[in-house]
């Protein structure tokens, strides 16, 4: 990671959810990430499960997927280059409502739940900020909402095709409803 982390900080600087982050909180939270490496059909992320952080994709493709009413997987779409997942890790005892599996090889940023919490809630070191506070909250309101209205749909026997990640992470939110 240490080869990486210069890399890691250009990327993490540009993407939307880190915008707020000033230099010092950016040197700090790229101080405490893992860069993980996951080969095709690998899973990261397991939906029921508790995720390990929140995550990045910094190479490579992943694809995401939930279970319907009946157990029966439906596709989210795919998480590409700077998009993230996983954000359900900073509620203590809540699960990854998805499954998340390497579609190439890929590597992924995995930001420990403390460094989040940390940057939002601030220490002795850096305050509290609340703007990435704000941002992370964004995208968290949104993906239960997008998955809350998966999961009505097929409940109700509609085969929506509305549901989809975007297609770079750079917009801000990684995945989102189709229009």
């Amino acid at each position: 990671v240490t080869d990486h982390r210069f890399a890691i900080a250009n990327m993490l600087a540009l993407l939307p959810h880190f915008a707020a982050l000033n230099s010092a909180e950016l040197e700090r939270l790229t101080q405490t990430v893992r860069l993980k490496q996951y080969g095709l059909g690998e899973v990261i992320v397991q939906e029921g499960y508790p995720d390990a952080g929140l995550y990045v994709v910094f190479s490579g493709s992943v694809s995401s997927s939930t279970c319907d009413h009946n157990g029966d997987p439906y596709d989210l779409g795919l998480v590409l280059q700077g998009g993230m997942f996983g954000e359900m890790s900073l509620f203590p005892g809540d699960v990854s409502p998805i499954t998340v599996m390497a579609q190439e090889d890929t590597q992924v940023i995995v930001i420990p739940v403390e460094t989040i919490r940390q940057l939002i809630q601030g220490d002795a070191n850096i305050p509290s900020n609340p703007k990435f506070a704000a941002d992370i909250l964004l995208v968290i309101e949104e993906r239960k909402k997008i998955l809350q209205s998966v999961k009505q749909e097929h409940r109700h026997g509609v085969n929506s095709s509305r549901f989809a990640y975007a297609k770079n992470g750079r917009d801000g939110r990684s995945w989102r409803q189709r229009t």
